[in-house]
């Protein structure tokens, strides 16, 4: 269990979806990278129900689960809100 405790696995339960959100942003942004990464794939464009379907598998809050993600400029989403998508980077 100690070796858990630096990574995301720390705020998961033992079934893998989210238990707490962390409260400091440096720790919060890691998980919420964790999400994103693990619900959408780069090019990927998901209308808003897939989206929250995904994101049930986390959270049963997938309602504010989707705002951290689009607040932190994790996720994007097209101005109707009709798509959800990763952001380009120049990673």
């Amino acid at each position: 269990m100690a070796e858990e405790s630096s990574g995301v696995e720390r705020f998961l339960r033992k079934d893998g979806r989210i238990d707490r959100y962390p409260r400091k942003q440096d720790a919060r942004r890691l998980l919420l990278e964790w999400v994103a990464g693990k619900v959408l794939k780069h090019g990927e464009r998901l209308d808003e129900r897939s989206f929250n379907e995904r994101l049930s598998e986390y959270s049963d809050d997938y309602v504010m689960l989707r705002r951290y993600l689009v607040d932190a400029q994790l996720v994007e989403r097209t101005p109707d809100g009709s798509a959800y998508f990763l952001p380009r980077s120049g990673e």
